[in-house]
């Protein structure tokens, strides 16, 4: 394999969250990884993760719950039909929301905000969230720090006043980022232009090809990958691919 684009082996890790059911796709491609930990889908959550002050401050008071020291900003993908909870409107969407009549106040998430396969939502530090229903890929800062609550087991929630510390009501802002998805159909050919700055590739739907100068690697779904900057990538495919790229901090070469 190109020593710029390296396929990632990433482990299973088990967490008292997931989406119910056996079906789920975020499900399917865990089990494409490699590693011997088991996946609980029948839970759901609901957390909160401390910024990088906060989090230096509690792994220092408790090594064994706050394993380092980062914080842990996220950018969750949809990759079906999703519903969630995050964050919170700016004061005056919410009081013009207050100020309906209550008939016109009775709609679901989904009808304010789509969710749809593709779509993407920032969930910074201090922002609490909980992934209601549908499947998603989550990309985010090297920390395993996070504070529960909500649908989470009595036993294993954090308290309310250590929950309330992190938690802020601000509206937030995204910094950049780009996250294209690439669909290839039947028999296609794409290619993508060499950026400044390190990327992930996450396979959701094979089987296909890549090629990196002049090497071609399988890709089937579930696989991942690590590219490096200035590597430009074909994708070709018999009878369709898809993929999703996170690419923090970069720019189109």
């Amino acid at each position: 394999m190109n020593e710029s684009v390296l396929q990632l082996k990433c482990g299973i890790k088990s967490d008292n969250w997931g989406k119910k059911g056996k079906k789920s796709q975020a499900a399917r491609l865990w089990s494409k990884t490699a590693g011997n930990g088991p996946l609980d889908d029948s839970k759901m959550y609901s957390e909160i993760h401390p910024h990088k002050a906060l989090a230096k401050v509690l792994h220092q008071e408790d090594l064994e719950r706050f394993t380092d020291s980062n914080h842990k900003p996220e950018i969750a993908i949809a990759l079906s039909q999703f519903e969630l909870f995050v964050g919170w409107k700016p004061l005056d969407e919410i009081k013009m929301l207050l100020q309906l009549k209550p008939l016109e106040r009775v709609c679901t998430l989904p009808e304010l905000y789509d969710g749809k396969p593709g779509d993407a939502v920032c969930v910074p530090p201090d922002s609490i969230h909980a992934y209601l229903h549908g499947d998603i890929i989550e990309c985010m800062a090297s920390s395993d720090n996070v504070l529960n609550t909500g649908f989470f087991p009595r036993a294993e929630r954090d308290s309310i006043e250590l929950f309330t510390r992190v938690l802020t009501f601000k509206p937030y802002s995204a910094p950049e980022a780009k996250l294209p998805r690439k669909r290839s159909e039947k028999e296609e050919k794409e290619r993508h232009k060499a950026i400044f700055g390190h990327s992930l590739v996450i396979i959701t739907a094979g089987p296909g090809q890549m090629s990196v100068a002049g090497e071609s690697l399988s890709l089937e779904d579930g696989y991942l990958f690590f590219v490096g900057q200035g590597v430009p990538l074909e994708f070709s495919t018999e009878e369709g691919v898809m993929s999703t790229e996170h690419m923090p901090s970069s720019r189109v070469a």
